[in-house]
């Protein structure tokens, strides 16, 4: 199992997919490496990236894999991924109840049918999550030859997707598990606790005493509709894959994590047996009632 000690100049990067429970982490993250200033880049800021990035120790954005062109050595990189359908309909349903979105208008009073139609939506559904960790092109040279006026109204986003046109399918998954299994963390948001805790170890940080889940879609178990849900699965396949294969890179490190805090840490091995000794006292329970 790898750990990390963060020197003094190393840099955090949490690469940021929207809808994957990423400002929750971010708060967190706060308490252990505080910073003052907590600027969210998107990609059209790295145009004319600000000085204050070569000196963050956290840096946060919906930014792709692109950050390692603006700093000095390659930062330490951290990420969440989500079950892909639930992804895209929450980010959805965040557009629809955020009146200062920039596609709020458009979708305030559609369907989730309306929105996955659009084709103007095809880059945020089609294998969103897939593409956010393929994406490394320096987006500087996406725009170099766009006039000032141009670069104002340029989808810098779009140019970045279409970068990575290139690649088949399959050098695309093999790209990208093998960057997750670089990543030194890598969390998924329906098991947010338990991937706090790996987080923690893996940094060497004390336990978070508490779970925090901020921006969360107040209505997260409206149903969705079947032709609904085929069509962001056609829409997701590689997702779906990427998805699954760092829900078992996460089950992988916390089984190393476990393995290694019950040789190492009493306080962790007593803690861990009271609690499944708990659990099965509430099962003989159950069962003589």
């Amino acid at each position: 199992m790898r750990r990390v000690t963060l020197r003094e100049d190393d840099q955090v990067y949490f690469l940021h997919i929207p809808k994957t429970a990423g400002s929750s982490l971010v708060d967190l993250l706060h308490n252990y490496l505080p910073d003052e200033e907590r600027p969210h880049y998107l990609l059209r800021d790295l145009l004319n990236p600000p000085a204050v990035l070569l000196k963050q120790r956290l840096i946060v954005g919906h930014t792709y894999y692109t950050l390692h062109h603006f700093l000095p050595r390659p930062p330490v990189c951290i990420t969440m991924l989500r079950e892909p359908v639930d992804q895209v309909v929450s980010h959805f349903r965040h557009i629809k109840r955020s009146p200062e979105h920039h596609l709020h208008d458009r979708f305030h009073d559609k369907t989730l049918l309306d929105f996955l139609h659009d084709p103007k939506m095809a880059r945020i559904i089609r294998n969103y999550q897939t593409f956010n960790l393929a994406a490394d092109t320096d987006p500087r040279a996406l725009a170099r030859d766009l006039t000032p006026a141009q670069r104002e109204r340029a989808d810098i986003n779009g140019l970045m997707m279409r970068a990575c046109d290139h690649l088949g399918e399959r050098e695309l998954l093999d790209h990208v598990k093998a960057r997750l299994h670089d990543f030194v963390f890598v969390g998924i948001t329906e098991r947010f606790d338990d991937s706090l805790e790996l987080l923690t170890y893996t940094f060497r940080w004390p336990p978070f005493s508490r779970s925090v889940q901020l921006n969360r879609d107040p209505n997260p178990f409206l149903e969705i509709p079947q032709d609904a849900r085929d069509l962001i699965e056609e829409n997701t396949q590689l997702d779906q894959q990427i998805y699954q294969f760092a829900l078992n890179l996460l089950e992988t490190r916390r089984r190393e994590m476990i393995s290694d805090l019950l040789q190492t840490d009493h306080v962790y091995h007593k803690r861990r047996w009271q609690t499944r000794l708990a659990s099965l006292r509430s099962r003989s329970t159950a069962i003589s009632r």
